[in-house]
């Protein structure tokens, strides 16, 4: 997984969000390319998102109104790929 907004580390709601917002991540595979199509959670305490990365395979998590700090993210399924060597 790779932030987009900043240099990968712990995934956290950026500080100050009190209103529903975004962040993006994307799902790559260890070649590099991008898990298109993926099927990930976003978990929020009691509450959690899920939706599908897209071509690129960029997902777009929306964080519920009121989140602060961390949350946790999901690989539900993906398709799998295989990879000569």
């Amino acid at each position: 997984m790779e932030n987009i907004e900043r240099p990968a580390g712990p995934t956290e709601v950026p500080a100050g969000v009190g209103e529903a917002s975004t962040v993006q991540v994307i799902l790559r595979y260890e070649d590099g390319s991008p898990m298109a199509d993926a099927e990930w959670e976003g978990a929020f305490g009691d509450r959690s998102v899920s939706g599908r990365a897209n071509e690129q395979g960029t997902a777009t998590i929306a964080v519920p109104a009121g989140h602060t700090g961390p949350f946790r993210l999901y690989l539900r399924s993906f398709p799998e790929r295989y990879v000569d060597r």
